[in-house]
């Protein structure tokens, strides 16, 4: 939930700035993907584990029907909390840029890798199993959240430099 905070900051500050329209794009995108990755953390992390502790103890090799579109359902979740995760990285960046806070080649590297991201985990929803490992890569839970992360430390980099190095 901070991640959906620092965004809002950061979008008011950029609105300040005069840029408003990338910035509104990258906040929406967040807004939405945080509750979904909330979601989807509560399957892989009480669901399934409660689903299997009942397995174990009830001795059943199989699973219920209605856990096969269980499963797809929560794929699909994870594919769309990813992807407008890192396009809410590829619109800020952008927004930064118009901004003056990024230089053309961190905007350039930063939406590089934020579009071939969210071009990988939106393919890996239409592919077969063994063409999926690299939208499984760009979907654990920690890779969406590191480019904003490096935005934020470079951020406050720069203004320690400008509180340490006023001129």
């Amino acid at each position: 939930m901070l991640i959906a905070f620092g965004f809002a900051a950061l979008r008011n500050s950029l609105r300040a700035k005069g840029e408003n329209f990338f910035s509104l794009l990258g906040l929406t995108a967040v807004l939405i993907a945080i509750p979904l990755f909330i979601v989807n953390m509560l399957y892989w992390g009480f669901y399934l584990t409660e689903l299997f502790q009942i397995q174990s103890t009830h001795y059943k090799a199989n699973f219920p029907d209605w856990f096969l579109p269980v499963r797809q359902l929560f794929g699909l979740i994870s594919v769309t909390e990813v992807a407008l995760t890192y396009f809410a990285t590829f619109a800020i960046a952008v927004s930064m840029k118009k901004a003056g806070w990024l230089s053309k080649t961190s905007c350039f590297f930063y939406t590089l890798f934020s579009l071939l991201a969210f071009t990988i985990i939106v393919l890996s929803a239409f592919l077969t199993e063994p063409l999926k490992v690299p939208g499984f890569a760009v979907s654990i839970p920690a890779f969406p959240f590191l480019m904003p992360y490096f935005m934020g430390v470079n951020l406050l980099r720069q203004a320690g430099n400008k509180i340490n190095n006023p001129y």
